[in-house]
């Protein structure tokens, strides 16, 4: 039987990064900086925002109005301390290192 990938913990540990616990076993490090960029992340960067998260449902979610998918975390992960069970997921294998990767190639200047 397959579950769905949740975070189970976590903990602030400075500027945009989280050790993550993962209901695989996991444990990661995953480091926010590099995707603030992001419409619906750019809030983040706010004063100390960043540090007022929950666990909700599964997931890391900031004053009800941002949140992070579990196996979005899982794969942005830079580091992993603790490798997990990945078989369990209803989602299967993660993303490609490939497909997290912003693509600038096809955009032109205004």
């Amino acid at each position: 039987m397959t579950t769905l990938l949740e975070v189970t913990k976590a903990e602030y540990l400075e500027g945009y990064r989280f050790i993550v616990w993962f209901n695989d076993g996991a444990v990661k490090l995953v480091d926010l900086a590099g995707y603030l960029y992001k419409a619906h992340l750019a809030p983040l960067k706010e004063s100390g925002r960043v540090r007022r998260f929950q666990i909700d449902l599964g997931t890391i979610i900031w004053e009800d109005d941002i949140d992070i998918a579990p196996e979005y975390l899982y794969n942005i992960a830079v580091d992993t301390l603790r490798a997990g069970d990945r078989s369990q997921w209803e989602w299967g294998e993660p993303y490609p290192e490939e497909a997290l990767r912003p693509h600038f190639e096809n955009l032109t200047l205004a």
